[in-house]
């Protein structure tokens, strides 16, 4: 192998490997925005319902399924969609 071929490879691992970490970051990043706000009910296409005094939550026909990832205010819950 010559001087140059050497070279040339490791100019062409050095670029993939940017890419990759590029790739990881961007992952990583969109990860962590929606960890931040995405913990909302309405965030993500739900909505929040008062939870009865017996704690019973009648969610509407639009959103039927009770979620409780979602965060809603004080004494409410989310019911979101599959």
């Amino acid at each position: 192998m010559k001087r140059g071929d050497m070279s040339m490879a490791v100019i062409i691992g050095a670029v993939i490997a940017l890419l990759i970490l590029v790739i990881l970051s961007f992952l990583i990043f969109n990860a962590l925005n929606k960890t931040k706000g995405g913990q909302l009910c309405e965030s993500n296409g739900g909505t929040c319902v008062r939870v009865g005094v017996d704690g019973s939550v009648n969610c509407p026909a639009t959103d039927p399924i009770r979620n409780p990832a979602y965060d809603c205010g004080k004494d409410e819950a989310c019911c979101t969609t599959l």
